[in-house]
């Protein structure tokens, strides 16, 4: 049954941090997350975490890396998974319960500002492997709304509106299920496989082949991504 998900966003200037709550609509009544990152998942559900960075995103009909890509979290370039640059910049996190068909999750995402990225406007999770071409979206996150079509281009996808604009970092979790995924046609990319099922979610999770995609006005095709490993 669809409930409402949860987002914050944290400023900080001059020494003085301040937290903001406000809601998005989400997939379904869901646990909630810890903002501790180094937090177990609840109930048993296992944990998985995907730094989300510039660097790990390709050009389009290319497995190249976009070129010269920077964060704009002070100017530098986003990578490495350690607890220092998940502090700084952009880390997704999966909490999945095969047993009970039931996936968690959450994002924390930082610097979105006019000026570097026109904004936030959508996120999902993808089939693929590290510097695969752009498949379709397999679970939107955020807005939750299934696309008609989804291979259209990223701009013709559901997108938040008006863009998110934010110089601080902002949360936001939800949760989804089977029937959150969306179906996707055949594809051309030998690479990417359908997802159907939760058991086949979990695999492909297991395998490191399910991505976070982030996406800005300045960067339709995908601002950050990154694959999730286990943690």
């Amino acid at each position: 049954m669809p409930v409402r998900g949860r987002a914050f966003l944290v400023l900080a200037w001059a020494g003085l941090a301040s937290a903001t709550l406000f809601h998005h609509k989400g997939h379904h009544k869901g646990l909630l997350l810890s903002a501790d990152e180094g937090a177990s998942c609840p109930g048993g559900a296992r944990r998985f975490v995907a730094t989300l960075s510039p660097l790990k995103n390709i050009a389009p009909n290319s497995t190249k890396p976009m070129p010269n890509p920077l964060s704009p979290v002070r100017g530098k370039p986003a990578g490495g998974v350690g607890p220092r640059a998940r502090a700084r910049g952009r880390v997704a996190t999966l909490c999945i319960n095969p047993s009970a068909k039931r996936g968690d999750w959450k994002l924390r995402l930082c610097g979105f500002t006019k000026h570097h990225t026109g904004g936030y406007t959508a996120s999902h999770l993808h089939v693929g492997a590290n510097y695969v071409d752009f498949p379709p979206p397999l679970v939107p996150l955020e807005p939750a709304s299934k696309p008609a079509d989804p291979t259209a281009p990223p701009t013709r996808l559901p997108q938040l509106t008006p863009p998110l604009v934010f110089f601080g970092c902002r949360g936001s979790q939800g949760s989804f299920g089977e029937g959150d995924f969306v179906p996707l046609p055949d594809s051309p990319l030998p690479t990417v496989e359908p997802v159907t099922s939760f058991d086949k979610f979990a695999s492909k999770l297991d395998a490191g082949e399910i991505y976070a995609n982030v996406h800005s006005v300045a960067h339709p095709a995908g601002e950050a991504r990154g694959n999730f490993e286990a943690a």
